[in-house]
């Protein structure tokens, strides 16, 4: 029975339509043809008046109602026990009186009734279904809450199409067309759906078109998040009852003194052959993408395979590897959507946490052990920051510390330490949610940002930070420690950083040119990988060779790491249905060792200390001078000279840029109401160059109008655009020009890192 939605906007209509199920005129025919008599017709009860009790067919059932009115041949009823939404017009063919019997129509092929025989009672009706409530109606600017994931966000409905609705979450950048079942107002607890799948967004203000003609379902029933529920083990509650607030950076550490923490050497032997992964099924989506390492002692590895085929439910197999012996152990099935994470020191246990779209849903984390056999059992599943609000709750980073502890961040930058059997809580902090902490060789060791440009060493059992390591910005850094503990690595992109862990001092502030900074791993002593394909040799500023690898697409190395004194990588399968391979090489190998060796600092580098560069600013409004005093100034303390005529200048510019239409709602007595205006961007460039216009390198911005203002009583939103879009010097002050710049922009050679080693060197590329 339908209900009808009393919080609907004055002013709109809709109509109310019965699911009425009629039979096909075909089939009616054919079974008209197989009977050899014909049903008398029940006739309506004639006469029927207002406030009389009746019953109402609707399909092959009927239900109690009640005569309201009539106009001529058509009755206005009412539904017994339902809303008055669900009132409606219908004629006497529909119409009887209670109680009135019903014939049943013959099967095709029975014999017709014998005068004189028993009648047949019906079966009893079933019970009728509640109809669907309907959805109600929202204007534009209405406030609503709509379900993301699997929470609901506060929004502003922007427009609506047919079923579908614009909405804009919170005066945020971008928008979403919503199916109507996701919206609610503000404020309520209703909430019919489980997991709501987002939509894909759009820029706020530009033209779009919702992903299909007609919203699909809702979701037939309610419940937690999909990854929430493939838990095998009941969620433990958290125990914080005796948990440690830290802060980072706390205390007299000036004093930077620290006792290298590194890696134990093996055991046993690493085996130098590439390992076949037996995990691996063969299908189009079917990948590693992720590989971990125990301790050396245990030289265990563990290659995680995931086939997340669309529309298909994610498969996640964890591989194990004994790499002293060559050959694979077993391979877990992890149920359900998840991430892993890490294995522990002794290469039993596995961490990962649970997956999916939306706020809220990667909170658990789960520690599985895993037998001889290759048998996951679960070891606990707890929300370690369910003391956060539901859209901090998300887990952005976690690994053992020893079989006992596991350290985890939250996505808005929680740090806290646990004993995982018990969810016990023994240390929490705060720290920079855009760097991920790095543990050192034996796990004694943390390394993080915090806010202030700083990267702190902290005791990963206690939380007590050990030193600090001061940084132009820490932004988006990815860390390493060395393995034999005594330096740190931190990149982003064309910048490397290395300090020396015994004193604090940093030994390395390196440009490397077309690095993107995505990952970082120590190679052969004197070299760094970044972005698991650029070998860089410290201590001649540059990049020295490039590694093609399948293993870091983008930059990013999950499926690599180094280990042991090697370079490790996931190999694909050499075709398809064969199995993917574990490799390992000596990084760098003897070709590039060699070039690198070779480079002659004062004939390869273009730019470096002691040059002169020129320079070459245009860029519009009044900041034109700032920008000239701040890259002089920036040159100079690189020990750079500015001259005119010089072999190379530094061009900063900035230009008219693409036209963007922007759509703007103005809130607040005063100001006014929605408006649609065009506004130019700003392409912003910062470049190196030869006289001859090669450029060496470069970096670009365009300045776009904001997707909020902030507008002062009496302004225009034209005006208040255009002070927002004023010249601002900020991205020439705050990019990095590099200090040094080699011939070689790609390196001094190319190999490939595939499934039989390191190959196809070639020199001078």
């Amino acid at each position: 029975m339908m209900s009808a939605d009393r919080n609907l906007p004055a002013g709109h209509s809709f109509a109310v339509h019965r699911n009425v199920r009629a039979v096909p005129m075909a089939l009616l025919a054919a079974l008209l043809a197989a009977t050899t008599w014909a049903a008398p017709e029940a006739k309506p009860a004639a006469g029927f008046s207002e406030g009389q009790k009746i019953e109402v067919r609707e399909g092959d059932s009927w239900s109690a109602a009640t005569v309201v009115r009539h106009e001529g041949r058509k009755f206005l009823i009412h539904y017994d026990g339902a809303e008055a939404a669900t009132d409606e017009w219908v004629t006497t063919d529909r119409m009887r009186a209670p109680g009135t019997p019903a014939v049943p129509a013959p099967q095709p092929g029975a014999p017709a009734p014998q005068p004189g025989a028993p009648a047949v009672q019906p079966a009893a009706p079933a019970a009728k279904p509640a109809a669907p409530k309907p959805l109600p109606v929202w204007n534009p600017r209405t406030a609503v809450e709509v379900k993301w994931g699997g929470q609901y966000r506060k929004a502003t409905v922007v427009n609506n199409r047919g079923d579908w609705y614009l909405i804009n979450y919170e005066n945020g950048p971008f928008e979403e067309w919503v199916e109507p079942w996701r919206i609610r107002k503000v404020g309520s607890n209703d909430d019919p759906i489980g997991y709501a799948k987002p939509n894909p967004t759009v820029n706020k203000g530009r033209a779009s078109d919702p992903p299909t003609e007609k919203p699909g379902p809702a979701p037939d029933a309610p419940g937690g998040a999909p990854a929430l529920e493939s838990a095998k083990t009941p969620l433990t509650a958290t125990d914080r009852a005796a948990v440690r607030d830290v802060v980072f950076g706390g205390g007299d550490v000036d004093a930077f003194q620290l006792a290298p923490d590194a890696q134990t050497k093996p055991a046993k032997p690493i085996v130098v052959n590439p390992v076949a992964l037996q995990g691996g099924t063969g299908e189009f989506f079917d990948h590693v993408t992720a590989i971990f390492f125990s301790s050396p002692d245990a030289a265990i590895a563990a290659a995680v395979h995931t086939d997340a085929a669309p529309g298909k439910p994610k498969h996640v197999r964890v591989e194990r590897v004994d790499v002293s012996a060559g050959k694979s152990l077993n391979t877990a099935e992890i149920p359900g959507d998840v991430e892993p994470l890490d294995i522990s020191p002794d290469g039993k246990l596995l961490l990962d946490h649970s997956s999916g779209f939306g706020f809220g849903v990667s909170a658990r984390l789960d520690v599985w052990q895993i037998d001889a056999a290759g048998e996951a059992t679960p070891g606990a599943s707890f929300v370690p920051f369910d003391n956060r609000p539901p859209n901090n709750r998300d887990i952005s980073w976690a690994r053992f510390v020893d079989v006992d502890h596991v350290l985890a961040m939250s996505s808005e930058g929680s740090i806290s330490l646990w004993e995982w059997r018990k969810a016990k809580a023994v240390w929490s902090a705060q720290a920079e949610a855009m760097v991920k902490p790095v543990l050192s060789g034996n796990g004694k060791y943390v390394a993080v940002a915090i806010k202030g440009n700083e990267i702190l060493i902290a005791e990963a059992l206690t939380g007590k930070t050990l030193g600090r390591l001061g940084t132009d910005g820490t932004w988006g850094l990815k860390l390493a420690f060395k393995p034999d503990g005594t330096q740190l690595a931190a990149t982003g992109q064309d910048l490397l950083f290395v300090w020396d862990l015994a004193t604090g001092k940093k030994l390395h502030d390196l440009s490397p040119v077309g690095v993107m900074g995505q990952s970082v791993a120590w190679a052969g002593e004197g070299f760094v990988l970044l972005d698991g394909q650029s070998l860089v040799a410290l201590d001649k500023k540059m990049v020295a060779w490039v590694y093609e690898n399948p293993a870091a697409p983008g930059g990013q190395g999950n499926a690599c790491a180094a280990f042991a004194g090697r370079y490790w990588y996931a190999a694909p399968p050499a075709a398809r249905g064969g199995k993917p391979a574990l490799v390992s090489a000596a990084l760098p190998h003897e070709a590039a060792r060699r070039a690198a060796l070779a480079i002659n600092l004062d004939q390869e580098m273009i730019i470096k200390p002691g040059a002169t560069v020129g320079l070459e600013v245009t860029v519009a409004g009044e900041v034109q001078q700032q920008v000239i005093d701040s890259l002089t100034a920036r040159l100079k303390q690189a020990g750079i000279t500015v001259a005119p005529n010089s072999a190379v200048k530094l061009v900063a510019r900035s230009e008219p840029g693409e036209t963007v239409e922007m759509q703007y709602h103005a809130f607040g007595a005063g100001f006014g109401g929605n408006q649609k205006i065009s506004v130019a961007t700003t392409k912003l460039r910062l470049a190196l160059e030869t006289a001859g216009g090669k450029v060496l390198w470069e970096r670009r911005s365009v300045t776009s109008p904001p997707p909020m203002l902030s507008m002062k009583q009496g302004q225009t939103i034209e005006q208040a655009v255009a002070e927002a879009m004023k010249p601002s010097a900020g991205f020439f002050e705050k990019t990095r020009v590099p200090s040094y710049v080699p011939k070689s922009q790609g390196g001094l050679g190319k190999s490939s890192l595939t499934a039989a080693g390191v190959q196809s060197p070639s020199v001078g590329l």
